[in-house]
């Protein structure tokens, strides 16, 4: 019997499980992709700080970000630069194989080409039924103390074990594009876009870039207005493009706990819920919960009160940003795009970009949210948004 078994090879997955074995414990991860990282949906863009304060590997960057422009409705500009580095654009696919590589030299068992059909717990084990893509064969058994739920947004297995599932989902598209004469990230906002949401164009390197947007409707509806958005950046036969797509989770009911099982990253709701990035706070999920299973393994006490203490740690490192990213994007989400032009009015008022350069940080945001919420004049497009009103795109 293993010690571990995780479900997912994503960031969160890898990393719990590299800091397990590294802890000297039995691991296997079983992926049902064929290849680690191959056809991820994602912009790829994690914090500079981040790669610091998590040792993350620097390999798989491919672009940084200092510099934004952000386009409002009517195509109104706002050029912004940070004071310093904000993050890094990654390759997924190569930053997934990476974390892969340090989790097989740690001791980890990586099994590809595995899907679980079935997650079944008692008092004395966790048995994982798994299958293996492409073998008719009967399924194979596999038993561990502990099982790890990294499986993102599907929810099924957390259905089964009586976790918590997601209640509420952005959709996003995503596809790559190549480019002439872009010089840096920009952003789109605006109903006819991406309502609920926002747009966005990342310049990768070789004349290629990530074009995608998400919003709470359906994305393929919208990926055709925002490419004849960014026509000026695009080759000729760019429009000739595969978009990806995929639901993010915006908001999770509890618990990220049963007896014998936990779950990280997305699948335990670990989401900005902001700008829909995971990886950040599924790492941060994922090193919280490695501490407390590793306690738990070494005491032999794996019941749902003694891995609790999971849950409440996370909770009191990001739940408050999760919640309040949600709020405040709900609130984004109601706004007439005649409302949106009045905040890119007011944002280039002398007041607020200083605003922005003291409390601007790529993975928290709760500091800038709720400082841009107190400033006078947004707070009144606030609060005509919350009233139903009409705003003047002039502020009084």
């Amino acid at each position: 019997m293993r010690d571990v078994v995780v479900i997912g090879g994503g960031p969160a997955g890898l990393r719990f499980a590299t800091r397990l074995a590294g802890g000297g414990f039995d691991v296997a991860l079983l992926d049902e992709r064929a290849q680690i990282g191959r056809r991820k949906i994602c912009t790829g863009i994690i914090g500079a700080e981040s790669f610091e304060a998590l040792d993350l590997p620097r390999s798989s960057i491919v672009a940084s970000i200092q510099r934004l422009k952000f386009v409002s409705p009517q195509g109104r500009v706002l050029d912004y630069t940070h004071p310093e580095l904000l993050a890094h654009v990654v390759d997924r696919t190569r930053f997934d194989q990476d974390l892969a590589r340090r989790a097989a030299a740690a001791g980890v068992e990586i099994g590809s080409g595995r899907r679980v059909r079935r997650l079944r717990v008692s008092a004395d084990r966790a048995v994982v039924e798994v299958e293996l893509i492409g073998d008719p064969g009967p399924a194979r058994l596999v038993e561990a103390r502990l099982v790890v739920v990294a499986t993102g947004v599907n929810s099924r297995l957390n259905r089964e074990v009586g976790l918590g599932h997601p209640t509420d989902f952005l959709n996003a598209a995503q596809a790559h594009v190549q480019v002439r004469g872009l010089d840096c990230t920009h952003c789109f906002a605006g109903r006819k876009l991406a309502p609920g949401a926002f747009g966005w164009l990342v310049p990768l390197a070789d004349g290629w870039a990530r074009v995608g947007l998400m919003t709470d409707s359906t994305p393929s509806r919208y990926l055709g207005a925002l490419l004849s958005r960014i026509s000026e950046f695009l080759t000729e036969g760019s429009d000739q493009i595969e978009a990806d797509v995929k639901p993010i989770v915006q908001r999770f009911v509890g618990p990220s706990f049963s007896d014998r099982v936990i779950a990280v990253g997305e699948a335990a709701g670990q989401v900005k819920t902001t700008t829909g990035g995971g990886i950040y706070y599924s790492l941060l999920g994922a090193d919280l919960a490695a501490g407390v299973a590793a306690g738990a393994l070494r005491a032999d006490r794996l019941a749902a009160e003694r891995l609790s203490s999971y849950e409440r740690l996370w909770r009191q490192r990001i739940a408050a940003e999760i919640e309040a990213g949600y709020l405040y994007r709900k609130a984004f989400s109601r706004m007439t795009d005649r409302q949106i032009e009045a905040l890119f009015k007011l944002a280039s008022w002398n007041g607020i970009i200083p605003l922005v350069k003291r409390t601007a940080r790529f993975d928290w945001h709760l500091e800038l949210l709720t400082s841009l919420a107190r400033y006078g004049p947004i707070r009144s497009v606030l609060e005509g948004n919350r009233s139903g009103t009409e705003l003047s795109s002039e502020p009084s």
